[in-house]
């Protein structure tokens, strides 16, 4: 072949025609790469991209290259000149600037998703700090109303037992002092229990009586929403845990 030279880089013409395929064929590149590559050659003109070579060691390097055909008087293509500049160790270090860049970028939307966490956990200790202080308020209210509702229970059936005269509205008002006075009892009792910190525990309970309990805690807000709640359960029904 004909021998081109241009600094840095000289190349025989076999070589840049695709005659040696150590110089050209990496396998990066296809056929059509090849194709248009040497359709511009051929029409005179100047091409000019990124070439992967294989070396002699087997690797792979990237070169920006272009090349130019020499041409004679008549027109016709005697030589080619190539001059071509490595940039394979830019190419890696752009390579691994953009994966720091993804791997920045997958940290902070972790972070983020952690900031988020720890803002629901904060949240969750600010609400579990007013809950163990509304349990301690509502024991020791409710340690201050019980024995009041002690005091009243005993003076109903004192009441009850000494009336000198038994007619249906004394007994009638009567039985109903004594229940709402169990019933606030109750709720009293509910309210110890709800605030005592202890281990949860699985135990078998009769369901209605456990909805009724649960309902007894907040007749007073549904009352005061206008809310009117009917329970409708079965009788002998199985404890459940």
């Amino acid at each position: 072949g004909v021998q081109t030279c241009a600094l840095p880089i000289c190349y025989a013409a076999d070589e840049l025609l695709g005659q040696n395929p150590r110089v050209w064929k990496s396998g990066r590149h296809d056929v059509e790469f090849y194709r248009q590559m040497w359709a511009t050659l051929l029409a005179g003109k100047t091409w000019s991209g990124e070439i992967v070579n294989r070396h002699k060691d087997g690797s792979l390097r990237t070169a920006e290259t272009t090349i130019t055909p020499v041409l004679d008087e008549t027109g016709e293509i005697t030589h080619f000149v190539a001059i071509k500049h490595d940039i394979t160790e830019a190419q890696e270090t752009k390579l691994q600037l953009r994966q720091l860049n993804e791997d920045m970028a997958r940290s902070q939307l972790e972070l983020l998703a952690v900031h988020e966490d720890l803002k629901r956990a904060q949240a969750q200790l600010v609400q579990a700090e007013k809950l163990e202080s509304i349990g301690r308020l509502a024991a020791g209210i409710a340690h201050e109303v019980k024995n009041p509702l002690a005091t009243l229970l005993m003076g109903v059936g004192y009441l009850d037992e000494s009336a000198p005269v038994r007619d249906a509205v004394t007994v009638e008002v009567l039985r109903d002092m004594r229940e709402a006075i169990e019933r606030a009892d109750a709720i009293i009792r509910e309210l110890l229990d709800f605030s005592s910190p202890r281990q949860l525990a699985l135990a078998a309970e009769d369901l209605p009586e456990l909805i009724e309990r649960a309902l007894r805690l907040v007749n007073h807000e549904l009352h005061a929403r206008g809310i009117a709640v009917e329970l409708h359960s079965q009788t002998g029904l199985p404890a459940v845990r």
